[in-house]
C-alpha cells in the first residue's frame, strides 16, 4: 500500500475519507483523488485554489525579506495582461501540454511514482512508447529537444526575447565502459559550440563526469575529501583559521599514520603559499590551503610527493585522472577559441570534492582576461557557504576573476539516503528555510565581494532570492560597473518564465538553461526535477493555472484540457489493473473495517486498525 508511513492516530483519522471509510492518502490542502468523473471535477475545482495559496505564501515570504528597497521588488510584481505576454508564442498544443504537465506535478503520488509509471508503461508497451510519450509531453515543456537543430531553434527563440542560453547536453556518467564512449561525449560537447558561438553571452554547460568513468572520480573524491578533512579537523570551519607545521605533522602521524619529514612538510607549506602575500612560512591559512592543495594537481608547480602520500592517490589513478584532464582541456581550448564560456555542472557529494578541485585549477589556468570556466555551488550543502567565501577570497588574493553559478541543488533524497545507509551526518541542510537562508546569504556575500571581471550567476526560480540579488546589485551598482563585474540570472527551460522575461525586459543579463539530447538520456534529468523540485514545478505552473481563464477560454482549450486529463487518468487506471502484480502499490484493494480510539491526545499516540481485502 503505497502511502504507508509512520503517523499518529489522529493524523491517520484525518486521512480516512469517503462513505465506506476507505483509506486514501491526501495532502492537507487538497481533496483526495480517484479515477472517476466526480474525482476529476473536484481535482479541477481545487486547481483554482492553488494560485491563491501560492500568492499568500509568496506574500509572507517577501514580508520577511529586509534590507532591500521597494524599487527592486516592483520588478517582479505581477502586471495586468502579463499571462498573455508570457504564453503568447505557444501553440494551442504547447499550451495544453504545459497545462497538463503542471497539473501532473501538483500531485505527490504522480511525482513520487513517476519512475514506476514510466517502467510500467515500458513493460506494457515498449521503451519506444515511453520515449514517444515523454518527447511529446514533459520533454517538450522542460527540454530543448534531441538534436542541435532543435537546440538552435530554442536559442533563437530566447534570443528574440533578449534572453541568452546555456546549452546542456544531457549525458549521465557511467561507472565503467569503452573509452570510445568518452571520446564520443567529448566530441558531442565540442559540437555544441557551433550553435552557441553566435553570441559571447551564450554558454556551454559541461558535465565533466561524462568524460571519464565515475569509479575514477569516486577514487579521486575520496583522496580530495581526505585533504579537505585534514584542515577542518585541525583548525575547524572558520574561513580565518590556519594550521601550523607542528599541527600538520602531528595529525599526519596520529590520524593518518604517516611519517612526514620536515623537508616534506616544508614542501607542502611552500606549495600552499603560492600566490599568497602572507610571509609567515610556518602556517597555512584556510584560503591558501583551499586554493593550492589538491589531490591531483594539474599545474607542475603544485605537485609534490608529500601531497601524494597524504592524499593516497595511486600512480594508476593519477594516470586516469590525467587522461580526464586532457579531455576537459581540449573542450575548454575550443571554448576559448570560440570566445564563449562554460559552466561545470555540480553532482552528488561522492563526486563533488573532486569536481571542485578540478574546476578551481582550471579557472586558474583559463580565467585570465575573461571568464571561461564557471564552477557550480549547491546552496543546500552545509559546506557551501564556507567554500564560496574561501574561493572568493582566494581569487582576490590571486587577482583573478571569481566565476560561479549558484543553484539550490537537486540530489536531496539521494544525499540523505546515502547518509542514512552509512549512518553518518547528512551533508544537506535539514530544511528548506535553512537552504533559502544559506542561498540568500551567499548571494549577498558574493555580490558585495566580487573581484574585478568576475561573473556570478544566480540560478534560481525563487522570487525572494532574486530580490535579494537585485538589492545587493543596487547597493554596489557603480562599483560593479567600474570593475567590469557581471551578475546574471538563470532559470531552467519551462520554469520561472515570468522572472526570466521581466529581468530581461529591465536590461539584466538573463539566460535559460536548455537541457537537450536523446530522450533516454533526458529521463534521469526529468526524474530529478520531479522528485527533488516538485515545488519549483508548481511555481512554474502557477502563472499558467492563473492564466487559464484569460488564455484557455479565449482559445477554446478548456474542454480539450479536461478531456485529455480524464482520458490520461483512465488510461493509467487500466494500466494499473492490467499489471497490478508488477507493482507494490494499489489504490483500491483494501478497506478499513475497524479502528480503535487513540491511546492519548499527544504527538505520540497509538491506535489499532484492521484492514481487509475487498
Amino acid at each position: 500500500f503505497f502511502f504507508f508511513k509512520q503517523k499518529t492516530a489522529y493524523e491517520i483519522a484525518q486521512r480516512l475519507v469517503g462513505s465506506e471509510m476507505c483509506i486514501r492518502d491526501r495532502v492537507s490542502t487538497q481533496s483526495t483523488w480517484d479515477f472517476n468523473l466526480t474525482g476529476m471535477q473536484r481535482l479541477f475545482q481545487n486547481a483554482r485554489l492553488l494560485p491563491q495559496a501560492m500568492a499568500l505564501s509568496t506574500k509572507r515570504a517577501f514580508s520577511t525579506t529586509a534590507g532591500h528597497q521597494d524599487s527592486d521588488r516592483k520588478i517582479l510584481h505581477d502586471k495586468k495582461g502579463e499571462h498573455e505576454t508570457i504564453f503568447k508564442d505557444d501553440s494551442n498544443f504547447m499550451l495544453l501540454d504545459k497545462y497538463l504537465v503542471y497539473q501532473f506535478c501538483r500531485f505527490p503520488f504522480f511525482v513520487k511514482n513517476s519512475r514506476r509509471i514510466v517502467e510500467l508503461i515500458g513493460k506494457v508497451f515498449s521503451k519506444k512508447v515511453v520515449n514517444f510519450v515523454i518527447e511529446r509531453s514533459i520533454g517538450r515543456v522542460f527540454t530543448a529537444g534531441k538534436s542541435l537543430d532543435e537546440l538552435s531553434k530554442e536559442i533563437n527563440f530566447y534570443e528574440s526575447k533578449k534572453v541568452k542560453s546555456t546549452a546542456d547536453l544531457s549525458i549521465e556518467g557511467i561507472e565503467d565502459g569503452p573509452q570510445e564512449l568518452l571520446e564520443s561525449n567529448k566530441e558531442q560537447i565540442i559540437n555544441i559550440l557551433r550553435v552557441i558561438n553566435t553570441d559571447p553571452k551564450h554558454s556551454l554547460a559541461i558535465k565533466i563526469t561524462s568524460l571519464t568513468f565515475t569509479k575514477i572520480i569516486k577514487e579521486l573524491n575520496i583522496a580530495q575529501k581526505r585533504l579537505y578533512d585534514l584542515f577542518v579537523e585541525i583548525a575547524g570551519y572558520d574561513e580565518n583559521a590556519f594550521i601550523t607545521k607542528t599541527q600538520f605533522q602531528d595529525y599526519a602521524k596520529n590520524k593518518l599514520k604517516l611519517e612526514l619529514t620536515s623537508a616534506e612538510i616544508d614542501e607542502v607549506f611552500k606549495i600552499g603559499k603560492i600566490g599568497s602575500k602572507d610571509t609567515d612560512a610556518d602556517r597555512l591559512t584556510a584560503v591558501e590551503y583551499a586554493l593550492n592543495i589538491h589531490a591531483y594537481p594539474i599545474l607542475e608547480t603544485h605537485k609534490s610527493p608529500a601531497i601524494v602520500k597524504l592524499s593516497g592517490v595511486s600512480s594508476e589513478l593519477a594516470k586516469d585522472v590525467a587522461a580526464w584532464a586532457v579531455k576537459i582541456n581540449v573542450i575548454l581550448e575550443n571554448v576559448t577559441r570560440n570566445k564563449a564560456y562554460s559552466m561545470i555542472d555540480a553532482e552528488q557529494t561522492y563526486l563533488q570534492y573532486a569536481i571542485d578541485s578540478m574546476a578551481k585549477q582550471l579557472q586558474r589556468i583559463y580565467n585570465k582576461e575573461t571568464v571561461v570556466v564557471m564552477n557550480t555551488y549547491q546552496g543546500y550543502l552545509k559546506r557551501t557557504k564556507r567554500n564560496v567565501k574561501l574561493d572568493v577570497l582566494g581569487c582576490k588574493m590571486l587577482g583573478v576573476p571569481f566565476s560561479a553559478k549558484l543553484v539550490r541543488g537537486a540530489y536531496v533524497t539521494e544525499e540523505n539516503s546515502i547518509a542514512l545507509d552509512h549512518e553518518v551526518e547528512s551533508p544537506v541542510l535539514p530544511n528548506k528555510a535553512l537552504v533559502d537562508k544559506s542561498y540568500n546569504s551567499i548571494v549577498d556575500f558574493v555580490v558585495a565581494n566580487m573581484p574585478q571581471k568576475s561573473h556570478f550567476a544566480v540560478a534560481s526560480h525563487n522570487e525572494q532570492s532574486i530580490e535579494v540579488a537585485l538589492g545587493a546589485i543596487e547597493k554596489r551598482q557603480k562599483e560593479l560597473a567600474d570593475t567590469h563585474c557581471q551578475v546574471s540570472f538563470g532559470q531552467l527551460k519551462g520554469l520561472g518564465d515570468k522572472i526570466t522575461y521581466r529581468l530581461a525586459e529591465k536590461g539584466y543579463f538573463t539566460f535559460k538553461y536548455l537541457p537537450f539530447g536523446p530522450t533516454h538520456n533526458l529521463i534521469p534529468y526529468l526524474f530529478r526535477r520531479a522528485e527533488e523540485a516538485s515545488y519549483i514545478w508548481l511555481e512554474g505552473g502557477k502563472k499558467l493555472v492563473e492564466a487559464k481563464k484569460e488564455i484557455f477560454q479565449n482559445r477554446k482549450l478548456h474542454i480539450y484540457a479536461g478531456a485529455i486529463a480524464v482520458g490520461s487518468l483512465v488510461l493509467l487506471k487500466l494500466l494499473f489493473q492490467l499489471t497490478s502484480h508488477h507493482i507494490t502499490f494499489t489504490i483500491h484493494e483494501l478497506s478499513l473495517i475497524h479502528i480503535s480510539e487513540p491511546t492519548r491526545r499527544y504527538a505520540i499516540s497509538y491506535a489499532v486498525f484492521c484492514l481487509k481485502k475487498k
